[in-house]
């Protein structure tokens, strides 16, 4: 075997391999903004809004570093070009979402820092920011187990299993 072949068999994969450790990470995300969404807000809107807000904040840089490694220089999608370059359209719908949800997280966040001053009924913001965030963490998941899917469909190609 080459150098090259030796350096390419090497590298294969280590891109996945970080994306798939870094799963967990968004995972505690989720569920640490979705335990922050379940406190109880009346009484305590301030409170509430700035325990949602810090979960947020944190899902918001999980997400960030998992587009890094997802759509950054030698990342998944990089990888997964070079293995299943079919993919290529599926992988730019990953991308355009990726903006979507980013874009979702950043009004999130804006919203919430309003502590729903001027709000006629504080109860009625706080359900409207529960449906936002939860609306959020659906489009997350989804995202994650697409991304995973097809992960796993381009990697089972590539080893000549499907």
């Amino acid at each position: 075997m080459d150098a090259s072949n030796t350096s390419s068999a090497t590298s294969a994969g280590t891109a996945r391999t970080t994306a798939v450790q870094h799963r967990e990470h968004v995972q505690r995300a989720l569920v640490a903004l979705e335990s922050a969404l379940a406190e109880p807000a009346p009484q305590r809107l301030a409170e509430w809004s700035d325990a949602v807000g810090r979960r947020l904040h944190d899902l918001r840089g999980e997400f960030a570093r998992h587009v890094e490694i997802t759509e950054g220089p030698d990342g998944l999608y990089d990888e997964i070009v070079a293995v299943a370059p079919e993919h290529v359209h599926a992988l730019d719908l990953l991308r355009a979402e990726h903006t979507e949800i980013e874009d979702a997280i950043r009004s999130s966040l804006a919203t919430l820092a309003t502590r729903g001053a001027g709000e006629a009924d504080p109860d009625e913001w706080v359900a409207a920011r529960r449906q936002a965030c939860t609306t959020l963490l659906g489009r997350l998941v989804r995202h994650r187990q697409r991304g995973a899917d097809l992960t796993w469909r381009a990697y089972h190609a590539e080893l000549g299993s499907g």
